[in-house]
């Protein structure tokens, strides 16, 4: 029996997924985020939140399709959008599996 109530989310097809992100279809574990963007998944820690929501703002589709088709994800699943901020490949790329280890910048 379907449940009318309950709206699919355009973003998050994954039900299990759509049931454990908060209003902003977010993850947070450890202070590290996952965050479902209508651009891919953003992976970044928490006190970037800030400029992730400005970033998100002023970012263009065609400037994350340039990404995609310039970086390989097979290859690095996660392209650096801005030190800290993470875009991570979409694993309908072909890959059988995904690692979501964060990666986090080297300090010098």
């Amino acid at each position: 029996m379907e449940d009318d109530d309950v709206e699919e989310d355009p973003i998050i097809a994954d039900d299990f997924t759509a049931s454990i992100v908060n209003e902003k279809r977010e993850v947070i574990i450890d202070g590290k985020v996952v965050r479902y963007t209508e651009f891919g998944t953003w992976v970044y820690h928490d006190y970037f939140t800030d400029r992730v929501e400005q970033f998100l703002l002023s970012t263009t589709p065609e400037e994350i399709d340039a990404i995609y088709a310039s970086h390989d994800f097979e290859e690095d699943p996660f392209y650096e959008l801005e030190p800290g901020i993470f875009l991570f490949g979409n694993p309908e790329n072909g890959e059988d599996e995904v690692d979501m280890e964060l990666k986090t910048p080297k300090r010098v």
